[in-house]
C-alpha cells in the first residue's frame, strides 16, 4: 500500500480530504489535522514495532452525519522501482470487514481491515507523476492501482482505526497498540537537543542513526 486516499461525502457531494484546511504535527507519531466547517479530522499514522503492520487512527469530531471514504493505492514492485506497465496479477476477496489481496509474485497476503464498513470493489489504474524525480532526471511516471473503496458512516464524534498488515494474525486491538508505553519518553528526547556530546546521551538514543524532529506546519489554503 503506497497511500490511502481519504474523501468525505457530505450532502451528496464528495470532497478530497487533502483539500481541507490542514495542520501537521508530530508527538511520537505524525498527525494530520483537517478542518472544514463542522467537521474536524485528526489522522495519526503509526507502524507497530516488530510487525509488518501500519495503523491509521481517525479521530473525528462532527455535528452532522457524513461518510468517510478510504481508497487504498496498491503497488506490487520493489521500493525503488516504478510500475511502467499497467500489469499486476492478484486475487482479491473481502470478508469480515477485511480486504485480502494476494499478489501472485509474492507469498504474502495483504490485509486491510476497517470495522463496521461497506466495501465497494472498483479496480482502476491512475498515472502518477513525480516532479521532483523528473527534475533530478530520474524515472518519474508511475502507475498505481486502486482496488476499491471503504465506506464508513460517521453519525457522531468517534475514533476508529484502519489496519494494514501482511502478518498472519490480524486480530489485534489498535487502541491497545497506540496506548502502549512509548519507546522514547519526553525526558530522553529533551536531552537530544542539549549541547552534550552524542555519546553522553541515553544509551538507547546513542544507538539511533536518525534524528527526531518536532514541529508543526499548517496549510490554511
Amino acid at each position: 500500500v503506497s497511500n490511502i486516499i481519504d474523501k468525505i461525502r457530505n450532502n451528496d457531494k464528495t470532497y478530497l480530504l487533502e483539500n481541507y484546511k490542514k495542520c501537521y504535527s508530530f508527538d511520537y507519531f505524525p498527525n494530520f489535522t483537517y478542518e472544514k466547517k463542522d467537521i474536524k479530522i485528526k489522522k495519526t499514522i503509526m507502524m507497530q514495532h516488530g510487525k509488518n503492520t501500519t495503523i491509521v487512527k481517525y479521530n473525528i469530531k462532527n455535528k452532522k452525519p457524513f461518510t468517510m471514504i478510504h481508497g487504498p493505492i496498491i503497488h506490487s514492485r520493489h521500493f525503488y522501482y516504478l510500475n511502467i506497465h499497467r500489469s499486476i496479477s492478484f486475487q482479491q476477496n473481502f470478508q469480515d470487514n477485511t480486504l485480502f489481496i494476494k499478489p501472485e509474485n509474492i507469498d504474502k497476503t495483504l490485509k486491510i481491515n476497517l470495522k463496521d464498513c461497506i466495501y465497494a470493489k472498483k479496480n482502476f489504474w491512475e498515472t502518477m507523476y513525480y516532479e521532483k524525480d523528473r527534475n533530478r532526471r530520474e524515472s518519474w511516471i508511475d502507475n498505481a492501482l486502486y482496488t476499491g473503496y471503504f465506506y464508513k458512516k460517521i453519525k457522531k464524534p468517534t475514533i476508529y482505526y484502519l489496519v494494514i498488515t501482511i502478518e498472519d494474525d490480524i486480530n489485534i486491538n489498535p487502541s491497545i497498540v497506540f496506548s502502549t508505553p512509548k519507546l522514547f519518553p519526553c525526558t530522553w528526547l529533551t536531552e537530544s537537543f542539549s549541547p552534550k556530546p552524542f555519546n553522553s546521551l541515553h544509551p538507547k538514543l546513542s544507538l539511533m542513526n536518525t534524528f527526531i524532529t518536532f514541529g508543526m506546519a499548517c496549510n490554511t489554503s
